[in-house]
């Protein structure tokens, strides 16, 4: 008998471990990080820098000072939070591995060779990606049997039932993201619909700074 509590309690630990470090995975980390700056969308860089350079050449101008301040608001408002469908298991979809994707890919300077080829090897496999957390509220997670489910039979209708239950909420797909070799560039695929002409599939790259994921560049792949 103790030998048995003894087995179990090391049982428990070592599934308290791996979901622990499933969680904390690189490609889990990144992967939260995109639902998470979806869903609360982060203020563009360029145009705060623009605003700052003006600011800074005329400190008189009220009207951009407000302007700034305006911006500010509204990214931290609840107006510019916008709830989202996710997928739960990974999917690269449709999109080839082509020398064509890679020439347009290398006009991104943040682009790295070593994490697009990590990312096709990457998806070869899909995994399930981890509740993110505090976003209870914010997502509602759905398998791809579900989706299906909805969208079984006439497409166009399916729409319509999507609609009733979910309103115009994106439906979010990602991919395994790929990295390179020390991990701190990253490339993966974001996928978004939320209607029959509304899809859009983009490559993004990402790169950590100071322990944190941060967006960098992204190309838009496709859009309906």
């Amino acid at each position: 008998m103790k030998h048995l509590k003894l087995l179990s309690t090391i049982g428990f630990v070592l599934l308290t471990v791996m979901s622990a470090t499933a969680q904390t995975s690189p490609e889990q980390e990144v992967i939260a990080y995109m639902v998470k700056s979806t869903v609360f969308p982060e203020p563009s860089i360029r145009f705060l820098e623009r605003l700052d350079k003006e600011i800074k050449e005329n400190p008189g101008d009220t009207a951009k000072i407000n302007q700034r301040k305006r911006f500010l608001d509204f990214e931290s408002s609840e107006k510019n939070i916008h709830p989202i469908i996710l997928i739960t298991e990974t999917s690269l979809g449709y999109y080839a591995k082509d020398s064509l994707l890679v020439e347009k890919l290398k006009k991104l300077p943040s682009f790295d060779m070593e994490a697009y080829n990590d990312l096709f090897e990457k998806n070869k496999e899909s995994i399930v990606i981890s509740p993110i957390e505090k976003m209870d509220t914010n997502v509602i997670y759905m398998t791809h049997k579900e989706r299906d489910m909805i969208f079984k039979g006439d497409f166009y209708e399916g729409w319509n039932n999507y609609h009733k239950q979910y309103g115009y909420k994106s439906t979010v797909g990602f991919s395994r993201p790929g990295f390179n070799a020390t991990k701190d560039k990253a490339i993966i695929c974001y996928a978004s619909t939320s209607g029959s002409r509304y899809s859009a599939a983009y490559f993004i790259t990402l790169e950590k700074v100071y322990g944190k994921w941060i967006k960098k560049e992204s190309y838009l792949y496709f859009q309906s």
